[in-house]
């Protein structure tokens, strides 16, 4: 299901959540190493203490390779000391490349049944005008304008705009009558689809972003992201070299809108700042972060990594675009 790439030399990671549907050709002559697999969960238990429902859980796999072999691809078996040669059980390594962007956009799986597409379009183009050299986004179920809009993008900027569908698992039903149960089981799917990015992105891009597409980070005291972090890093370099997540605070915008509105330039009343913490979105270090969720680096590659550095909000916010002041969201 998802590809196998490496975050460093010697110890290649898997985000998985089920078995790999990936198809690769096996050959005979292949130097096999056994090497145990180091499992890192992709969640944490505080976000939904006490339940006792059964999900699907995402796992990060890790395995150390000796120095003195390349790999170029790894088997998954559950049986100790074993080989498997199944091509179901086969990831491919990706080769490593130096980094030649800056910033990718990592959007979780879309699911809407109603016509986004010129909201959406907006959307991508404010993003690409403030520095996104990548965007890619999963999409599980969208209306056929929406998917058109999407189709358009990935042929018109081949390898700066993909498209990934999203399924679940075949085991997993679409829903069930427990409805706290599917909310738990969709934020997992949504942090495999992340991870996923994170991963596949790891070798060619500086920092990942998880956004939605109701958000955008708006810089204050640069014209896009770039000179903004450049501007901060500047008169500080450590926080580069010492944070895996550059988080952004967040305020909600508010507004009805009619089908020909450009919605970031509709809404203009807006919240106070969340307090830290609180709904902000990150540039994520690809050198830094070991595992990530939708707002932050989840877990920090070594010791010595702090997770979240908090950018000035006189510097940078998250706009976040919502028709009503929903009193789930902000009860005060």
């Amino acid at each position: 299901m998802f590809s196998l790439t490496t975050h460093d030399q010697l110890i290649p990671r898997a985000a998985v959540i089920s078995q790999s549907t990936a198809s690769f050709p096996i050959s005979k002559d292949l130097f096999y190493h056994i090497s145990k697999v180091t499992t890192n969960p992709i969640w944490s238990e505080n976000w939904n203490k006490n339940d006792t429902n059964i999900y699907f859980n995402p796992v990060l796999l890790s395995c150390r390779i000796p120095s003195n072999i390349s790999s170029i691809g790894t088997f998954l078996t559950t049986k100790p000391c074993g080989k498997s040669v199944s091509t179901n059980n086969y990831f491919k390594v990706k080769e490593r490349g130096g980094k030649n962007e800056r910033f990718t956009i990592c959007v979780k799986p879309l699911d809407f049944l109603e016509d986004i597409s010129k909201r959406l379009i907006q959307w991508i183009e404010i993003n690409r005008l403030l520095g996104a050299d990548r965007i890619e986004i999963y999409v599980r179920k969208v209306t056929n304008s929406v998917w058109k809009a999407l189709k358009w993008y990935s042929l018109k900027y081949p390898g700066k705009f993909l498209i990934r569908k999203f399924r679940r698992i075949t085991q997993e039903k679409d829903s069930s009558p427990d409805v706290l149960r599917n909310i738990w089981q969709k934020r997992r799917y949504e942090l495999i689809a992340y991870n996923d990015c994170f991963y596949r992105n790891l070798e060619t891009t500086d920092f990942i972003i998880p956004l939605d597409i109701d958000e955008i980070i708006v810089p204050r005291t640069a014209t896009n992201w770039k000179q903004l972090l450049q501007g901060i890093f500047s008169h500080s370099p450590e926080p580069e070299e010492k944070y895996a997540s550059f988080m952004t605070s967040n305020t909600y915008y508010f507004g009805e809108l009619t089908p020909n509105d450009i919605f970031f330039l509709k809404n203009i009343n807006r919240s106070q700042f969340s307090p830290p913490e609180e709904s902000g979105k990150s540039f994520i270090s690809t050198k830094n972060a070991l595992t990530v969720f939708n707002h932050y680096a989840l877990q920090v590659l070594k010791p010595g990594i702090t997770r979240v550095y908090f950018l000035p909000s006189k510097d940078v916010q998250l706009n976040h675009y919502k028709q009503n002041c929903d009193v789930a969201i902000l009860p005060e």
